[in-house]
């Protein structure tokens, strides 16, 4: 029995080889027609047809290549915009720098919301006046000038004092501002290095203007005394005229 199925296995194997031998030459040459007929699609055999894909490459290769033109000059244009950009902010950029830092910057005579360090743009090109100033340390000023394609870079040392003003020879009851503050009379602290303006004011007397600037560990001293202002005290101006009408009558009594 086990010899029978072996046979019977053999033949079935035999038979489906001698069919696959049938059968695999027209499988081959439906292939190879196929392939063919694949190749000859893709490639043109007549001159017209050479020639027709010849142009359809060059057309391709133009407009690639002008893509990337136009590409190349957008980058371009975009690269020049940038370096514009950079150019007009390098020109008009100042960096100010103080030794102690915090301190105000005054450009112009404009008082900036920057403390130092900073970085200030949109300046003019050209010479600008900065003052750099700190509470308890004398005041710098500069002339900078601002070179264009150049940021402008200063550094200010400070210098720690304070600068006495004493006052004078001023009237009993004067009182003083200080740039618009008041202070105490006969002597105060101003800021060194800066320009101060001081007011004396006292009844009767006329309003006295001073302008003063020293240096650190510096006594100024201010002249504080006043002249009379008889338009503004109506008392001296009824003394005045009760003394002249005494005149005349003294003038008779003795005549």
């Amino acid at each position: 029995m086990t010899i029978e199925a072996i046979m019977y296995f053999a033949l079935g194997v035999l038979a489906a080889a001698l069919v696959a031998l049938m059968v695999m030459p027209a499988v081959w040459r439906r292939a190879v027609r196929l392939t063919k007929k694949r190749i000859e699609a893709a490639t043109p055999i007549t001159m017209a047809e050479f020639r027709a894909d010849k142009d359809q490459l060059r057309a391709e290769f133009a407009l690639s290549t002008r893509r990337l033109e136009m590409n190349v000059e957008a980058l371009r244009k975009r690269l020049s915009d940038q370096l514009g950009d950079i150019g007009r902010k390098k020109n008009d950029l100042a960096i100010l720098k103080s030794d102690p830092p915090a301190a105000h910057i005054w450009i112009n005579g404009e008082v900036r919301s920057e403390v130092t360090p900073a970085e200030i743009d949109g300046l003019p090109i050209g010479t600008i006046d900065v003052k750099i100033g700190l509470e308890g340390y004398a005041t710098q000023s500069e002339k900078i000038t601002l070179l264009e394609g150049t940021p402008t870079t200063r550094n200010f040392t400070l210098k720690k004092g304070i600068l006495t003003v004493q006052i004078d020879g001023a009237p009993k009851g004067a009182t003083a501002t200080l740039d618009g503050k008041t202070v105490s009379l006969p002597s105060f602290e101003a800021t060194p290095g800066a320009e101060h303006t001081v007011v004396l004011s006292a009844a009767g007397m006329k309003d006295k203007t001073l302008k003063l600037k020293g240096d650190v560990a510096e006594v100024k001293k201010l002249d504080g005394s006043l002249d009379k202002s008889y338009g503004g005290a109506p008392g001296g101006v009824a003394a005045k005229s009760t003394s002249t009408a005494k005149d005349p009558g003294t003038s008779g009594g003795g005549g």
